[in-house]
């Protein structure tokens, strides 16, 4: 998962490293895909991806007009429209994401997602 962005956003992944720890960065290249599925991991492995991605689209000078998400999307647009730093949203994430994994494991459940396809109008 995201080996063609370290190269390009390499910065971004060692801040994720001094923050979040560099066993982010490992599971992310490396799984277990059994690691990449908990939450205490995903939130900040896609957060990371996301803010790689910005990365890169800014040294080729790129910035948006307007940003949104959902979940940890939201982060990653607040960082994006520059209303918190990279450094305090890897440590919102982290503290999110251990906050979600503590309520996965004290209350069991599952997750689902629908997909509607806009084409076929069909979900």
């Amino acid at each position: 998962m995201g080996n063609d962005l370290y190269d390009r956003a390499r910065s971004v992944f060692d801040l994720a490293d001094q923050i979040l720890g560099p066993e982010i960065r490992s599971c992310c290249f490396n799984g277990p895909e059994k690691s990449l599925k908990q939450t205490a991991t995903t939130q900040p492995a896609i957060f990371t991806h996301s803010m790689a991605a910005l990365e890169i689209l800014k040294t080729r000078g790129l910035q948006a007009d307007f940003v949104a998400g959902h979940s940890v999307g939201e982060l990653a647009a607040l960082v994006a429209a520059g209303v918190m730093s990279l450094e305090d949203g890897f440590q919102f994430v982290r503290t999110r994401s251990q906050a979600m994994q503590s309520a996965a494991e004290a209350q069991a459940g599952t997750m689902a997602a629908l997909f509607w396809a806009w084409t076929t109008r069909q979900w």
